[in-house]
């Protein structure tokens, strides 16, 4: 039997004698719910034609009744009549209970019954698409979205199915915008926009995932240039420690030439004749330059350029002078040991 509108109509009447708390008694809400679900399992089992959306929407208002309201008598009704031989019906009867207990029992309570029902009746859009919900409640967007496309395949035209699939994707990606996942976003509306499901649907959701592929591009790009100057930033302060590192060691190596000179000055100077003396203080002074700079030179930066460094030249020039000093040191020697 084909819809009729007295399938609604008295779907209202229930509605409003349960919002008065007009529960039991004659002509109360049970009794008119009892002949209602006799009168219900004549739409048949699930088609487009027959459980119109309007209906369907009527079914989820009044198990919205439930949310602080006990359904214990409605339920007792509904079971009556699902285990009653002379039923005709039982996915119309299952798609009105399963509104009232989503409604009033726990969410994983509601999960089972639900995917019992899927496996009962894996055609019908709406237990899918209210499985959905609770995946999407638990921030299982993967598998919300994946009833919901499967609500769709069914039912391509319901307007709730689309707004609640691309709210799940619209969640999905916000999540992985904020952990950071830019990569698994763009991938993933990749596969959306190639499925071309939303431009051929609807174009202000196909619009809005256009922004959202936008969003990733820009933080791809931002999170490229954090790299680069992260990277650069790490490579100045190093070659800043570097420097510095290398300064302190010069600077070191400067004052312990220092203190090395004045500590020996004064035991040449105890142990030797003037003339000795100063020849080895000479040395010795020309010696521990040469330690600063050649110090100087082993920690500079600029290795590549050695040969344009006045260090290193200095370096040179100091070696070579210290060789004429010894040299000459030797001939005066030889000088006066003759004599």
């Amino acid at each position: 039997m084909a819809y009729q509108d007295i399938h609604t109509n008295h779907l209202n009447d229930i509605i409003e004698l349960v919002k008065a708390k007009k529960i039991v008694g004659e002509n109360a809400a049970l009794s008119k719910f009892t002949l209602y679900l006799d009168t219900v399992q004549s739409i048949g089992s699930f088609n487009l034609q027959n459980w119109r959306l309007d209906w369907r929407k009527k079914i989820w208002a009044f198990g919205e009744l439930f949310k602080d309201l006990n359904p214990s008598v409605f339920l007792a009704s509904l079971d009556d009549k699902l285990i009653a031989p002379a039923v005709t019906n039982k996915e119309v009867l299952e798609f009105i209970r399963s509104e009232i207990i989503v409604n009033f029992l726990p969410d994983n309570e509601c999960k089972k019954q639900l995917e019992n029902l899927i496996e009962k009746y894996p055609l019908n859009p709406e237990f899918r698409h209210t499985l959905g919900h609770y995946y999407g409640r638990e921030n299982s967007y993967l598998l919300a979205i994946s009833e919901y496309k499967l609500a769709l395949k069914i039912e391509p035209s319901n307007s709730v199915y689309l707004k609640h699939r691309f709210s799940a994707e619209h969640s999905y990606l916000t999540r992985l915008i904020a952990e950071g996942e830019y990569q698994k976003g763009k991938e993933y509306l990749k596969l959306v926009f190639d499925e071309n499901f939303y431009i051929n649907m609807d174009a202000t959701y196909h619009n809005g995932l256009v922004d959202f592929n936008a969003r990733i591009d820009d933080h791809l790009i931002f999170q490229t240039k954090l790299k680069t100057m992260e990277s650069d930033f790490k490579n100045k302060v190093k070659e800043e420690l570097d420097n510095e590192r290398k300064r302190i060691i010069e600077v070191l190596g400067f004052f312990s030439a220092i203190v090395a000179f004045i500590l020996s000055t004064v035991s040449i100077g105890k142990n030797f004749s003037f003339l000795e003396a100063t020849y080895f203080i000479v040395a010795l002074g020309l010696i521990l330059i040469l330690f600063a700079i050649t110090l100087s030179v082993l920690f500079s930066s600029k290795k590549a350029e050695l040969i344009k460094d006045k260090k290193f030249w200095i370096l040179i020039v100091g070696i070579i002078l210290l060789f004429l000093f010894i040299q000459a040191t030797e001939a005066i020697a030889k000088l006066f040991n003759s004599q």
